[in-house]
């Protein structure tokens, strides 16, 4: 992933992040997009990014879905384009990514213990 984009990723993280525990959990999805479709925006962005289903998004997690959207063939403007939407309390967008950049992804974080 280009160091811009991963810049604009970890931001973002941060932001969602408000009590720095390294985790997203949808309580601080709420609190973020509080101001619009608060349910609908964590729903969503649960259902592509946490993989493991533990009801938490790592940091790690949260890499991987980004670098497999990259993969997918958004462009880094494209992405970054909604990144800054996003940082502004915009809507979460749901990313199509391709399946082979999916399973990589997913065997990425079994081999890391993050499944």
């Amino acid at each position: 992933m280009p160091p811009k984009l991963e810049e604009k990723v970890t931001k973002l993280f941060k932001m969602i992040d408000v009590d720095d525990s390294k985790t997203i959990d949808r309580e601080e999805t709420l609190k973020f997009w509080s101001k619009g479709f608060a349910k609908i925006n964590s729903g969503v962005l649960f259902e592509q990014v946490d993989k493991n289903n533990d009801g938490t998004i790592q940091f790690e997690e949260w890499l991987e879905f980004w670098r497999v959207v990259y993969e997918s063939g958004y462009s880094e403007d494209e992405i970054i384009a909604e990144l800054d939407n996003m940082i502004k309390g915009g809507s979460w967008v749901k990313f199509e990514t391709n399946s082979k950049a999916n399973k990589l992804r997913d065997e990425k974080l079994k081999k890391k213990g993050k499944w």
